[in-house]
Formats: structure tokens, sequence, C-alpha cells
């Protein structure tokens, strides 16, 4: 039984890790064992007119070759329950909301800048039993130098780390119903150490659709990622993995993406030496063990008068 100020150290390094998971860098049970997203029936769901597929296969990209802006309201849901060997303290559930926009910024020279601005979260924590109620609003997120394939370099951002799974086209020309797959990593904070999760994600081009009056693409992919390497000198055993879909329908004339949806289901766990912290005296157990469990929902719709109001600045 841990006495009252290990249970808060307790909470401040699991919420510590919990945040982590918000922002997707997290992970859990190995590739096999992980449940898909409850979220994934709630995507795709929203019907529209058929609309003829070109006679050629077309290659799908953005076009970046003029200054342009597009806008999107960015709108995401979050369950998290994490498991643990500290206590009542160390085995949180929680549920967020966050909101904000995601811009697109065309440089015009065949690259464009991600911004995502203006997130708030409400985070709902339950822990001993427990409810208590957060509110916080996100730092401003850029990347720059996006290709017009959608591809970007992220680097060993976990925050970002999500983004990758936003905006998929296929690298190269595909016809309805045909499929391509692709690597795909994303970081992973192990303990302060940054590793890498990789997997792949099919892309499927399942036809074409009219979206007011214009004829759209729809995309769907499947995620599917638990290759973790562990450094040898790294001790301790994790384990991460990443299972999800996205459909996102693509505006073939404008170059554009017309809406994004992606339900994903992330997993991840630890057994590794506790971090050494002064406790005054008072000792944690020597190992933590720990599992996390995270369903998040990502919806992006285009808001044209955002898309406005930032040319105008």
């Amino acid at each position: 039984m841990l006495d009252r100020r290990s249970r808060a150290l307790a909470r401040t390094l699991l919420l510590s890790l919990a945040v982590s998971a918000l922002c997707l860098q997290g992970c859990g049970d190995s590739g096999g064992d992980l449940a898909r997203s409850k979220y994934e029936g709630k995507i795709g769901a929203k019907s529209y007119p058929a609309a003829e597929a070109p006679q050629e296969a077309s290659l799908l990209r953005w076009d970046f070759s003029k200054p342009v802006i597009h806008a999107y309201d960015y709108a995401q849901k979050i369950a998290m329950k994490i498991d643990s060997n500290m206590g009542e303290a160390g085995n949180p559930e929680m549920d967020a909301d966050a909101s904000g926009a995601v811009l697109i910024e065309s440089e015009g020279d065949g690259t464009a800048k991600l911004v995502m601005k203006d997130v708030t979260m409400t985070t709902n924590i339950d822990i001993d039993g427990k409810e208590r109620t957060q509110d916080a609003k996100g730092p401003e997120l850029v990347v720059s130098d996006i290709k017009e394939d959608g591809s970007m370099d992220v680097g060993n951002n976990p925050a970002a780390a999500f983004l990758r799974f936003l905006f998929p086209l296929p690298p190269k020309p595909l016809r309805v119903g045909e499929s391509v797959t692709v690597p795909l990593d994303v970081p992973f904070d192990a303990m302060n150490s940054v590793l890498s999760v990789e997997g792949t994600s099919t892309i499927t081009l399942t036809g074409y659709v009219t979206i007011d009056g214009r004829r759209c693409a729809r995309i769907e992919t499947d995620i599917d990622m638990s290759k973790l390497d562990i450094p040898e000198e790294m001790p301790g055993t994790y384990k991460c993995a990443f299972k999800g879909k996205s459909v996102s329908y693509f505006d073939v004339e404008k170059s554009r993406f017309v809406s994004v949806e992606v339900a994903l289901a992330i997993g991840m766990q630890i057994e590794a030496p506790m971090p050494k912290v002064d406790m005054g005296g008072e000792e944690l157990p020597d190992k933590m063990e720990m599992s996390m469990q995270v369903d998040t929902l990502i919806r992006l719709t285009p808001n044209p008068e955002k898309a406005k109001a930032e040319a105008k600045k």
C-alpha cells in the first residue's frame, strides 16, 4: 500500500504518461492483442451520390502551386484507461474532448505549412474514485515543408505524430477497388527515450462520390503498427501498437481534402525499472508495471469562412 506522498508521485508519473497518450505518442499490448477502435463503426457512415470514376487511374495530389489556405475544424474524442502496480492512484480512467483548427497553407512552391491552432481540451479524470475536470489550451503546432503527396517530416516530435494519419494519399494512381500498402512509423516516448513504432497503412480507393456538385475520391485506410525495436542497453519490456481505420474524401478537381475521419486504438505496456525520484526516504516499487489503452476519434471538416479570415491576416 502506497502512502499519501507516494500516491501523489504515482499520479504524477502516470498522468505524465497519460498526457503523452493524449498527444498520440502512447502505446499498449502487443499488436495481436489490441482491440479495434470502438469508433470504427462511426466513421464513413455518411452517404453521398455515386459519381463516375475517371477512365484512367488518377494520381491524387494536393495543389501547392499557388498561395492558398485550406481550413478545417478539428474535433477529437479520447478515452483512456491505465492499469499499474501503483495501487488505486495508479489506475486512472479518463475521457477528453478537444477542438480547434487545422490549416494547410500552400507556399506556392509545391510545399505547404500545416498549422494546428486554437486547440482547447476538456478532460474528465477518475482517480481513487474521485472525478476531476480539467480545461486546457494547447500550444500552436506548425509543420513545414509538406509535399503535394501529403508526406511530412515531424521528426521525433510525439505531439505531431498523429498528423501522419490525417491526410492519406496513395503514392501511385489507383483504380476503384485497388489498394497500396505503405510503411508508417511514429515516435514513442519510452521512459524519456524516443523509440519508433513501425507498421503499415493500406490505402484503398473505394469509389467516387459527388459532394456539393464536385467529384470526390473516397479513400479508406487500414492502419496496423506494432513493431518496436528496443536497444539492448535499455532495460525492461516495452510493447506498443496502433490499429485503426480512416475514411477521407478528396476533391479531385480542387486537389484538396473535403473531410477526414480517423478511428484509432492505441495500446502500451511497460515493465521497467522505476525512475529514480527522491521521496525523502520513502520508497516506490523497484519496477514499474503499466499498461495503457487509448481509443480516439478524429474528425476534420472544411471551414471556408475560416480560410477566408486567415487569408486576410
